[in-house]
Parts: C-alpha cells; structure tokens; sequence
C-alpha cells in the first residue's frame, strides 16, 4: 500500500496480479516440492483471483499436471436458497473462466444443523426440491430472478456431488479425496 500509493482494495488487486510476476520462480518451487497433489488456496473474493487476467494464468501455468477446482459453498450463507443459486450462478462463472473440472463442497457444515446440510443436498440433487424451496422462501422478484437461475444453469453445471465437510471434524474429506482421485487418475489410487 505504501510503496504504490494504493489503498486496501487496490493493494490485493496488485498483490493478485504482481504473482503472475513471479510465475517461473512459483513453478520451480512446486516442482522442488516434487508432491504428488498440490492444494492452492486462492482468495475468496472472487475478483482477486478468478475474473483477473492472473488467475487463469496461474492455474494454467503453475504446473503441468492434472487440475480441478474446489468450489466452496458456505454453510450458513448457501442454506437460503436465493444464496444457494448465487454460488451456483458463481460456480458457473468460475468454470467459465478456467475450464477445469469442478467439485461443490459445503463448507463448515458444523455451524448448521444435519437437516440444513440435507436440505441443500437436496436442492442439488432434486430440482423439483430446490423449486419448492424458491416457491416457499422467496417472493417477488427475488422468487422471479432465482427461479429464472435455476432454470438455466441446470444443464451447465454438471458436477456429480454436492460433498458436505468440515475442517474441524474431518466429516467429509474421504468423499472429498475420492472425488479428486476420480478426476486426477480415473478413481485409482497413486502409488509412490
């Protein structure tokens, strides 16, 4: 911020694209690591990383093996289901930018109850549940606009679960390995 004369927002703008900068020194880095998987934690705000030239550059260029993303749908904000259909609107749009194979996870599941996390499942999984969802939460144009979402983004995201975890309890991470070793190496393990 001081060296540029920039305030907080247009600091991690720069700071989000000044590692595109250091691409090669990244890349060599992770190959020194020589790990069978990488994990790559990106900001949460979206425009830091994904709708940035930068990001899909990274992504693209930090190494040649297989990629997927990791699309995270909070608990507590994802479970109304005008939120829920943002972050998948938001999904689309991620997969839009990068192209790679997506997983949905609901994060921090233990801040929810077991029927909040099911519901959402649910609206997933069934989309006559999601639309009795919309028709008994939302109303006017919020009812009009989600409903009109749903609508066209079910055939464009075509991702096979909805995996539930939580960092705090570990619920959910073996359902969450076994979906990227799906992807990574056609559901067989790596062997070292």
């Amino acid at each position: 911020m001081e060296r540029y004369g920039l305030g907080p927002n247009g600091a991690l703008i720069l700071a989000a694209d000044m590692i595109a900068t250091h691409i090669d020194d990244l890349r060599r880095d992770v190959e020194d690591l020589k790990v069978d998987y990488l994990i790559v934690d990106t900001p949460g705000q979206l425009e830091l990383f994904a709708f940035r030239a930068s990001g899909p550059l990274i992504a693209s260029t930090l190494t040649d093996g297989s990629k997927a993303i990791v699309y995270l749908f909070e608990s507590t904000f994802s479970s109304d289901p005008f939120n829920y259909m943002s972050n998948m609107f938001l999904s689309a749009a991620i997969y839009s930018r990068f192209l790679l194979p997506q997983i949905h996870v609901i994060s921090k599941i233990d801040l929810v109850s077991n029927e909040t996390v099911e519901e959402m499942i649910s609206w997933y999984e069934d989309e006559e549940a999601l639309e009795n969802a919309i028709e008994g939460r939302l109303t006017g144009e919020r009812y009009i606009f989600t409903r009109r979402l749903s609508s066209s983004l079910k055939d464009l995201c075509s991702v096979s679960a909805l995996i539930p975890v939580s960092s705090k309890t570990g619920l959910g991470l073996t359902e969450l390995s076994a979906a990227l070793t799906r992807i990574f190496t056609g559901g067989e393990e790596l062997l070292v």
